[in-house]
């Protein structure tokens, strides 16, 4: 369960000054996980907050709910499938075309790269450190199915993938893998959203965090601009553990709770 009994949220984020949307500040409401229920006539999850400090709750939706900041996580590096535990050190929202925009143009001048890098580099080793490191900037790119379509990025690794035995055929495969699945879920996502009604489009958001991610030993490292898929809520042991163990997270079912 994403969200169990007990987990700090946040939710309502959005600019802090509505009309102004350069501002660098954004708003938000506090809470906790106070109970979960499911509705079977919806066939979603919803959440009981409790908003902090009060005797006041909401009954949220998961899509508008994100980790406060300390929540512990695993996350899920996007060059491998191996969790990582971290802590959740900021969330933002920002419109979904937005920060398409962004990536598409971030990709765009990687797949530029690569094609030149491609005319001088052969699968017998020349030039392949470059490429490498080319497609290991590619790896660490959140990349959706939209950016799939729109940069055709998919089809310049595609080649490098038919090397024969080389590194870079390895990495490249890898990409090629990942994606098809990014496809494979993107079509599955919005095939549900449209047997349920849901027409946002363009109008969503998308919640991007900021991790601290312990990588094991002594080493830490900060990403940022992780989307919600990659993380995950993890258990620790504390001292009110019962608060954070996602067993004691009670789902009550409810026909035709909204």
């Amino acid at each position: 369960m994403p969200y169990p009994i007990g987990c700090s949220v946040w939710f309502r984020l959005g600019n802090a000054n509505p009309e102004c949307s350069d501002s660098p500040g954004q708003s938000f409401r506090p809470g906790v996980v106070a109970a979960v229920f499911l509705d079977r006539s919806a066939q979603h999850i919803l959440y009981q907050i409790k908003v902090g400090g009060t005797e006041e709750a909401e009954m949220l939706s998961q899509h508008e709910l994100c980790y406060a900041p300390s929540t512990p996580v695993n996350i899920t590096p996007s060059s491998s499938s191996n969790l990582l535990p971290g802590e959740v050190l900021m969330c933002r929202v920002v419109p979904s075309k937005s920060y398409q925009d962004t990536v598409v143009q971030s990709v765009l001048k990687l797949k530029e790269a690569l094609a030149g890098e491609q005319e001088s580099s052969d699968n017998q080793g020349c030039g392949n450190e470059k490429l490498l490191d080319i497609l290991g900037k590619l790896e660490q790119i959140d990349i959706s199915r939209p950016v799939l379509a729109e940069t055709r990025i998919g089809k310049s690794v595609n080649k490098l993938a038919k090397w024969d035995g080389s590194l870079v055929a390895n990495k490249a495969k890898g990409l090629v893998e990942r994606w098809k699945e990014v496809d494979r879920k993107w079509k599955s996502d919005n095939a549900e959203n449209e047997e349920a009604g849901d027409s946002s489009g363009d109008d969503t958001s998308v919640f991007l965090y900021t991790v601290l991610v312990m990588k094991g030993g002594n080493q830490i490292s900060v990403e940022e601009n992780v989307l919600s898929d990659r993380v995950a809520f993890r258990k620790v042991a504390t001292v009110r553990s019962e608060e954070n163990d996602s067993s004691n997270s009670t789902i009550t079912t409810a026909t035709g709770l909204c």
